[in-house]
């Protein structure tokens, strides 16, 4: 590697951020964030890709793609989408387990999930939960 005073060229510093990828086990051909070189010590490199345009710049000129989409970091819908169906899943075998404790079927459970939602339905049961309990 070179020393932060010498001037790189992009050349050069596509070879140091590969080498730097390699070395990382980073997935290739994709331009890491200026935090992941920091963490990796790798403060002058850094330094060069800033002061030669910055990192999309790089990136794009050395055949890299960008680490990181325009959209600084927001959750993309199919991540969201998904986090929305584990919860739900979540939600379901809570209320299952709940309905099996009270002596239901997982079929009469699944009947009040669409009836109302997880969320409804769970309350339900715990509700009957402690009608039983009452009771007893």
């Amino acid at each position: 590697m070179m020393c932060c005073r010498h001037r790189r060229s992009h050349d050069h510093l596509k070879q140091e951020i590969e080498e730097v990828i390699r070395e990382q086990n980073w997935k290739a051909g994709i331009m890491p964030r200026g935090q992941q070189l920091q963490s990796a010590g790798q403060h002058g490199l850094v330094a060069a890709i800033r002061q030669m345009g910055g990192f999309r710049s790089i990136a794009t000129k050395i055949g890299l793609q960008p680490g990181r989409s325009d959209n600084r970091g927001r959750p993309k819908k199919a991540d969201s989408d998904a986090r929305e169906a584990e919860r739900t899943a979540a939600e379901t075998a809570k209320m299952e387990a709940a309905a099996k404790q009270l002596g239901f079927t997982v079929t009469a459970a699944r009947e009040m999930e669409r009836a109302d939602s997880a969320a409804q339905a769970s309350r339900k049961v715990e509700i009957g939960a402690r009608e039983l309990q009452a009771v007893a």
